[in-house]
């Protein structure tokens, strides 16, 4: 039996969820993402407030939008994983979904996977008590199967451990007859435990670094270095004609503007091809865009 591809799994989750394929030109990517964050979250970008240029601004706010989806791609990766060495259940019981849910012959196991211990103290109760309803809603299934439920509440990343004696002390008080075990685990001691093999936890992390660095290590590059107006690869132009015709006035004409256009439309190199698009497909919004002036000219 051929053994669990870490990099192949990682490869299709970070594909799933930063970049639409694995074979995409992710440079490319990234600058698309720059101009969809320009046009559709512009007050995070522009403002006289900012410290930083507008390159180093999307430089940031594409890195922290690729990292808030780290929860979906490590619950995607550890899906597969368990699932190699057990055998994973749906992970929708009684209108709850579980992060983890797999079984052996004798046990079912629910894992409440959350990336960071660091929640305040108005969420974590939140955290708790839908935990413990999620073993409450599977008692019926351990009944129907004649199993025991082992339950774990994991972060992923163990270097914040804000509220582990309030975790540890609430979960003493949770489950049934039916459950087991429940308890905390942070970083690796839960994939040791469970899979017995310290190697597995190695190889997780050794492929992560891999990946995610292949996959987001140039950011800052990407944008740096790509001509935003003279677009030598077409893919900016591509983008904006798609956009509506009032997002392009905006961002061409618009005072709010002023900044991203000297920063990377400085020559007007884009706003002329795209009138010249837009002449040549000529709609009504079209031709107010074409006829469109600053009030200063």
């Amino acid at each position: 039996m051929p053994g669990f591809n870490y990099t192949e799994e990682l490869v299709n989750v970070f594909s799933k969820y930063i970049f639409d394929q694995a074979s995409v030109d992710y440079k490319q990517q990234i600058v698309i993402n720059a101009l969809d964050k320009i046009t559709k979250d512009k007050k995070r970008i522009i403002g006289f407030l900012r410290f930083q240029t507008i390159k180093e601004k999307l430089t940031q706010c594409i890195s922290q939008s690729y990292e808030i989806k780290t929860g979906y791609i490590l619950e995607d990766f550890f899906e597969k994983l368990f699932g190699f060495h057990f055998n994973n259940l749906s992970k929708i019981v009684n209108g709850y979904k579980c992060d983890q849910l797999f079984e052996d012959d004798n046990y079912i196991y629910l894992i409440e996977q959350k990336i960071r211990d660091d929640h305040d103290t108005s969420k974590r109760g939140g955290q708790v008590e839908n935990f413990t309803q999620k073993i409450a809603a599977l008692e019926e299934k351990c009944i129907q199967e004649n199993k025991k439920l082992k339950a774990y509440m994991w972060f992923v990343d163990d270097n914040f451990k804000k509220n582990k004696s309030f975790y540890t002390e609430k979960l003493s008080h949770i489950g049934n007859e039916y459950t087991e075990e429940v308890s905390l685990y942070y970083g690796r001691t839960i994939v040791d435990y469970i899979l017995g093999n310290p190697e597995i936890w190695d190889n997780f992390v050794t492929s992560f670094i891999a990946t995610k660095t292949a996959y987001t290590s140039d950011i800052s590059g990407a944008i740096n270095e790509y001509d935003f107006d003279n677009d030598p690869d077409g893919f900016v132009f591509d983008n904006l004609k798609k956009k509506q015709v009032k997002t392009l006035i905006e961002l061409f004409y618009s005072n709010d503007y002023a900044e991203v256009r000297q920063s990377l439309f400085s020559n007007n190199l884009m706003l002329n091809k795209i009138k010249e698009y837009f002449i040549a497909h000529l709609t009504p919004a079209r031709r107010t865009f074409i006829n469109h002036r600053q009030e200063n000219n």
